[in-house]
């Protein structure tokens, strides 16, 4: 006699499938989010002497709130600053306040439609420090805006 039945093999595989069907649901959730008052990487104990340099970004903006920002670097980082709007740039010569923690000025170079200001790795024996200084973001029409960041460089 001829059945429609499956055999067991094929019934037992149907069966766990379905079971890990249901096990996989919940792997998609999304991951739970840091805290708002988290540190940035770089600020975390031991960031400067694990990890390979980095580029930090500054994203420069006219929007009346860019006094004392603090930017962290380690003596191995360089860092950048971008203009938020393609058509403004931050100006060459950046005024210390008291000593640029930098062997040499950030310069100029050109990422696409910006002009993006760049600087090297902070000078030896800068870890620790702080350093204040302005910037001059030139607007599209020619006028600036004077942005007073701070960068710390850590140990």
């Amino acid at each position: 006699m001829r059945t429609n039945a499956r055999p067991l093999p094929a019934l037992a595989a149907a069966v766990l499938l379905a079971a890990t069907a249901v096990t996989l649901a919940g792997c998609g959730k999304a991951e739970p989010q840091p805290s708002q008052n988290t540190p940035p990487a770089k600020f975390q104990s031991r960031a400067c002497t694990t990890g390979p340099p980095t580029t930090i970004t500054v994203f420069v903006e006219d929007d009346g709130q860019t006094s004392n920002k603090t930017v962290y670097v380690c003596e191995k980082d360089s860092v950048e600053w971008v203009p938020a709007d393609p058509e403004t740039y931050v100006r060459e010569g950046l005024e210390w306040k008291n000593g640029s923690p930098f062997l040499h000025e950030p310069k100029h170079e050109t990422h696409g439609k910006r002009k993006v200001l760049k600087s090297e790795s902070p000078k030896t024996g800068t870890a620790g420090k702080r350093f204040d200084y302005d910037a001059w973001l030139v607007l599209k029409d020619g006028t600036m805006k004077k942005v007073d960041p701070i960068i710390e460089v850590m140990e």
